[in-house]
């Protein structure tokens, strides 16, 4: 039996009370806005978002119904609409600054699946919405609900595949309709005006539509394969031993999973047999990487369209997805599918294949908060995979308001930082998501007074201040990334305590600094000072979201060299 996730499908009652019966499609006289004719075809919607608290004139007289929407717009218009919930954990976008006005619902709206990330770390806060993109983005907020085939639209083979089943439920449901001539015009902005009417035409829709629960149907489809390591070896670093029972460190993750989730269990199997021994497969696969292979696979899916959220997992072989996922990826249509990874690893967190997922399978939501975990910690993870599990909130039975995990146990990354102003915080953040690391923040103990006088003086005069940081050894840690500002053209203090406070031999080390005017060089000389017997890898100015990406990349290949 699938496992139906129960989940409460959209009730405005709760988002907007008692209004609806009071202020819904009622025919407006006056409009309140300057530019909002009272006989226009969105005036009626107008007054149903500004009389609802969905959405605000643009000045105490203006609504402004012809400017395009952006994604920030529209993510605190659903933040409001589902009763501005309570939203936990760190931000992870870079492109949404601290205070500002839709922080809380970009966070909610990312964590709940809703609207997501274009992936290195960016929401995309001021880009405008098109006629498809907030199909999709409402039908996700409602529960990604079933929808038959609509009558086609002039311009149906323009509309993007990941959008499709969105804009039939959206039209079926008389939630978004067609533009002149029976045209959707899919990849045209929508307008202030235009989400105004769908608001008001889908909040209609749930008024006319008991509320009850949407099903979501759980898969967990994983790639495995344990190593021998000899012919005698019982268990390996790929390998776990549970109840006589010998599994690949992935297939045991995905066991676990299916039975907190109650979901499906799917083996990605290929018709050729893999190497046994741990040097063999890497080569093997190295070689499959470099032909850019499909390996044909064994088993077969007849059913994915009833699968709403998939759990997929895969070990990292080479830095890289194995090329039998390439496979599966290349072999169904993950459209419309939330795609939740989880891997083993030898160090290298998931190294970067969280974004190959998400570039490959363009019309999926593909979760940022995924389970990794060290090769040589699988048979001791059961209970994290159990608390992962439940904070995504997808634990058989007991739903739970989803919300950021905490890392996983085993994690070789350590990515220390000390942050002024939050800029290198959030790189931090975005190296953590990618490797899969931990996070401490590096923190004076006692807090400037006069930050310019006093941080220059500490550099000046080779000061180490006392520091607080969460992190009791480096022992487990193969790789640590250390980011900072630069000050003065130095790292600040704190970084010489930092350094001065632990055993970095035969770490890998790997400094960052975020600024803009000045490089990293010239405060590389205390890392060469202070740790010289770790190996110091090339230190990165972060200019850019791609540059952090690919440069944490090579960092990693250190770690296999």
């Amino acid at each position: 039996m699938k496992l139906r996730r129960k989940i409460i499908s959209l009730a405005l009652a709760a988002a907007v009370g008692l209004s609806l019966a009071i202020s819904a499609f009622a025919a407006v006289g006056d409009t309140g806005f300057s530019d909002v004719d009272a006989g226009s075809w969105y005036a009626d919607a107008v007054g149903y978002v500004r009389d609802n608290g969905l959405m605000s004139g643009t000045s105490d007289t203006t609504f402004s119904p012809d400017d395009t929407m952006t994604r920030a717009m529209l993510a605190t218009v659903l933040y409001r609409m589902a009763g501005s919930p309570a939203v936990s954990g760190t931000r992870s976008f870079l492109d949404v600054p601290a205070g500002a006005w839709y922080e809380d619902a970009a966070l909610w709206a990312a964590q709940d699946g809703i609207i997501s990330g274009y992936g290195s770390g960016l929401f995309g806060s001021n880009d405008p919405v098109t006629r498809e993109q907030i199909a999709v983005i409402l039908w996700r907020y409602a529960g990604s609900p079933s929808a038959a085939d609509s009558q086609d639209f002039a311009d149906e083979a323009d509309i993007s595949g990941w959008a499709a089943q969105a804009v039939d439920w959206a039209r079926t449901n008389g939630i978004i309709n067609g533009r002149a001539g029976n045209r959707f015009e899919p990849g045209i902005s929508a307008t202030r005006a235009e989400v105004a009417t769908i608001l008001s035409n889908y909040a209609q829709t749930e008024q006319e539509q008991p509320s009850g629960s949407e099903e979501r149907n759980i898969l967990v489809a994983y790639f495995s394969v344990p190593e021998t390591d000899g012919a005698d070896a019982v268990a390996s670093a790929s390998r776990v031993v549970e109840n006589g029972q010998v599994m690949g460190n992935v297939e045991f993750i995905a066991q676990a999973i299916q039975e907190e989730t109650g979901g499906d269990l799917f083996a990605i199997e290929t018709v050729q047999t893999y190497p046994g021994t741990h040097e063999e497969l890497l080569a093997f696969a190295a070689a499959e990487g470099e032909a850019n292979a499909r390996p044909e696979l064994s088993t077969h899916l007849d059913d994915l369209d009833e699968y709403d959220v998939i759990f997929l997992g895969y070990p990292i072989w080479n830095a890289d997805l194995p090329m039998p996922m390439y496979t599966f990826l290349d072999t169904y249509d993950l459209s419309g599918k939330t795609i939740i990874p989880f891997t083993a690893h030898g160090g290298s967190g998931f190294a970067g294949t969280i974004r190959t997922l998400a570039a490959e399978e363009l019309g999926a939501q593909v979760e940022s908060n995924g389970f990794s975990v060290s090769r040589n910690s699988v048979a001791g993870a059961r209970d994290d995979v159990t608390a992962w599990v439940a904070e995504l909130g997808y634990t058989q039975s007991q739903p739970q308001t989803p919300d950021q995990p905490d890392s996983a146990a085993g994690n070789s990354v350590l990515v220390a930082y000390f942050s002024q102003t939050g800029n290198t915080e959030e790189v931090a953040q975005l190296i953590a998501e990618q490797t899969g690391g931990d996070l401490a923040e590096i923190q004076r103990a006692e807090p400037y007074e006069d930050l310019q006088t006093e941080a220059q003086a500490e550099i000046d005069n080779g000061t180490q201040p006392e520091i607080t940081v969460d992190v009791d050894s480096l022992d487990g840690y193969e790789v640590i990334f250390i980011g900072y500002p630069i000050w003065w053209d130095e790292a600040p203090a704190m970084i010489s305590t930092f350094l001065a406070s632990y055993d970095f031999d035969g770490k890998i080390v790997a400094p960052l600094c975020t600024s803009a005017y000045s490089l990293i060089d010239n405060s590389l000389h205390i890392f060469e000072e202070q740790i010289p017997n770790a190996t110091l890898a090339d230190g990165l100015t972060a200019n850019s979201l791609s540059d952090v990406a690919h440069w944490v990349d090579e960092v990693l290949a250190l770690q296999a060299a």
